[in-house]
């Protein structure tokens, strides 16, 4: 009867551990098994992303640390060569709940100065306009954004010198799944359009996209598996429908692509743990698709 009781104290205990939520996500990755739904980025936050030359390295040559004000909110970004050489710094500041500005430091290691600031602009809850000015408060380029019916219709730069251009313009369905892109870079050219195709669940099947004289250059094909939101292939065509190249995903239990294939050839592997993306291991076409680093992100509970 004791051996029974004990026996249940360890299951519950067992029980206990497995489903407690982890706190924290650091060093090597684990595979990405069972329920996991909670692990994503309404829960949890990013605090480290570090850079290894290979996959066995044992120390990172550099990371990237995030910090976060009481509220919540991204306060600080900093890029550190290992060391601990600071190579540049991002903060944030905040007002209403809505990143306010920007402020880039950079230059001399160790010693980075203020080299930009970016201040953004909100109408209606929307974000409708950035400005990145120099050092010295001289505005050096707007970014604007148009809505229509709330979604975003237009987006476009302007500098002193070259006034509108990177012009992008949006067409939406009536499931509000964005159906036409069309952008002008300088003088108001039609640089190309893309149009968009979208299946009963609102994944984009297919891509066409036209040059400026409105030809069709290339077709790009999406493929699906099951009720995944992510693409298990993707082909990409000629005018004529020839197929000049395909790529294959590999999808684990949480529809995440964690593997990207050309034929035999891999271009990248990837762990999550829910929709956490733990590491990236990358390969290069030009290299013969030998490995030419990889990188791990660390979160913490919010």
């Amino acid at each position: 009867m004791k051996t029974l009781y004990f026996l249940l104290i360890i299951m519950h205990v067992l029980s206990s551990c497995k489903n407690k939520e982890i706190d924290v996500f650091e060093g090597v990755p684990g595979p990405n098994v069972g329920d996991t739904s909670i692990y994503n980025a309404n829960h949890y936050r990013l605090t480290r992303i570090l850079n290894f030359s290979k996959s066995d390295s044992e120390q990172p040559y550099g990371f990237v640390e995030f910090a976060y004000d009481a509220e919540g909110n991204l306060e600080r970004e900093s890029m550190i060569d290992n060391p601990d050489l600071l190579a540049m710094y991002k903060t944030y500041t905040y007002k209403n709940g809505r990143m306010a500005t920007q402020k880039i430091f950079d230059g001399q290691v160790n010693r980075p100065t203020l080299s930009r600031i970016i201040s953004y602009t909100y109408q209606d809850d929307l974000l409708s306009q950035e400005d990145a000015l120099g050092a010295d408060g001289e505005l050096q380029q707007s970014t604007y954004y148009v809505y229509t019916n709330g979604k975003l219709s237009e987006t476009y730069k302007w500098t002193q010198s070259l006034g509108k251009h990177h012009h992008y313009k949006y067409a939406y369905d009536s499931r509000g799944n964005v159906i036409r892109e069309q952008a002008y870079m300088y003088n108001n050219d039609l640089e190309y359009t893309e149009n968009y195709t979208y299946d009963v669940k609102s994944r984009k099947i297919k891509t066409e996209r036209f040059n400026h004289s409105n030809m069709l250059e290339l077709i790009t094909i999406a493929e699906y598996t099951a009720n995944n939101i992510l693409p298990s292939a993707v082909i990409y065509q000629d005018a004529q429908g020839n197929q000049t190249s395909r790529r294959t995903f590999e999808l684990d239990v949480a529809g995440n692509q964690i593997q990207t294939s050309v034929g035999n050839n891999t271009i990248n592997k990837r762990k999550y743990y829910g929709k956490l993306l733990r590491e990236e291991i990358r390969y290069s076409p030009q290299f013969g698709f030998t490995e030419f680093g990889m990188t791990r992100y660390e979160y913490e509970k919010k």
